[in-house]
């Protein structure tokens, strides 16, 4: 009997132990996501207040164009710069954890709003 009593005990553990590794594994997920959903938001509304109302007029920061040629410039629009952002993040491993969620939703809410709230987004080349 007590072999038995034991063995119960293991497996009273055991499932007690998945479980609870189920549950952090769960809430870590969704905590993940929430954080990233409210830095998104809280980025896509600051980008918003901050830019250009509509195309071609100024925002309070400065565009960067780089020159080409006489003719031509290269227009990198913050959507464009926010994603270059997010492929280094991921592939340097700059962040981890909360931080990199936050970090991702940041510049996730800058593309949103660049490419969201612009019908020129997709233009990068411009004529002088």
């Amino acid at each position: 009997p007590l072999l038995k009593e034991n063995n119960m005990r293991d497996i009273i553990s055991l499932k007690t132990k998945k479980r609870i590794i189920m549950i952090i594994i769960i809430g870590s997920l969704i905590t993940g996501y929430i954080i990233f959903l409210i830095s998104n938001t809280i980025s896509y509304f600051l980008t918003k207040k901050i830019s250009a109302k509509k195309e071609g007029e100024e925002s309070l920061i400065k565009s960067i164009r780089l020159k080409l040629t006489k003719k031509y410039y290269l227009h990198l629009h913050h959507w464009l710069i926010s994603s270059f952002a997010i492929i280094l993040v991921i592939e340097k491993e700059v962040f981890s954890g909360l931080l990199q969620q936050i970090v991702i939703g940041v510049l996730s809410g800058i593309i949103w709003q660049g490419v969201y709230c612009y019908r020129d987004w997709y233009k990068i080349f411009y004529s002088s």
